[in-house]
């Protein structure tokens, strides 16, 4: 969308379509002085401003395929990195994953060479991190199936 000059047919053709609440027709005589237009301009507009401070412009969106929530990208870059490292190796424990992934705290050299409580208690931790990307991201692909995206499970 933007700002144009109409045609004649198309000031006609949106005439019969009835205003849109969207859509403010404002006739402007070309002999006026520029700043007496701007003026002119600027008092319809906010006399036709409907909206409160901070509202939002647009409520309903018009993009072809419409976010169902707003997600934050990198978690949903974290669950599609789970997904794809999953499906690439199917074989490699989920606290790996977590590890190459960045889903949790990783674990350092020495937890990894220890087998302590204190490290399978991390590895537990992070299993389940990566458990629930993965559950989420089916659910996610599963909706988008329906036409539903960001929706998880």
């Amino acid at each position: 969308m933007g700002v144009w000059a109409l045609s004649d047919e198309e000031a006609l053709e949106l005439i019969e379509l009835g205003r849109d609440d969207n859509v403010l027709l404002v006739a402007i005589p070309l002999d006026y002085r520029r700043r007496a237009i701007t003026l002119g301009i600027n008092k319809i507009l906010k006399e036709s401003e409907t909206r409160k401070r901070g509202e939002k412009r647009v409520k309903t969106s018009k993009a072809r395929y419409p976010l169902a929530k707003a997600s934050e990208v990198t978690a949903l870059r974290a669950t599609l990195d789970c997904y794809d490292l999953r499906l690439a190796n199917p074989k490699m424990p989920l606290w790996q994953i977590a590890q190459k992934v960045g889903v949790s705290a990783r674990l350092t050299a020495e937890e990894l060479k220890s087998n302590d409580a204190a490290a399978k208690d991390k590895k537990l931790s992070m299993t389940s991190g990566v458990s629930r990307k993965l559950k989420q991201a089916e659910a996610i692909i599963e909706n988008v199936a329906k036409g539903l995206f960001p929706v998880g499970a």
